[in-house]
């Protein structure tokens, strides 16, 4: 009778540890989702930022090399064609 109680005993203790290991591979999978979840999230922030960074400093060079305007004008037909508006006097 001993050999049967301490075999049943036995097969409790693997059952209950069987039981824990697979809590514990639950615990350490949503850790590892989390993780993964956070490390994504700084990932694209810091993709952000540098998206951000580069179009700040692009608009910058720009603004420094004349390549666009920084204030816009409404240019007239005269400025255009590069004539006067009024009449031109003639010398005689």
């Amino acid at each position: 009778m001993r050999a049967t109680d301490k075999i049943v005993h036995l097969e409790s203790k693997v059952a209950r540890l069987e039981i824990e290991n697979k809590s514990l591979k639950q615990r350490i999978e949503e850790m590892v989702t989390v993780e993964q979840l956070d490390a994504q999230r700084k990932m694209n922030s810091i993709c952000e930022r540098r998206e951000l960074s580069l179009l700040n400093a692009k608009r910058k060079y720009e603004r420094q090399n004349g390549v666009v305007p920084t204030c816009a004008r409404r240019l007239s037909f005269s400025d255009v064609m590069g004539c006067s508006g009024g009449y031109d006097e003639i010398d005689g």
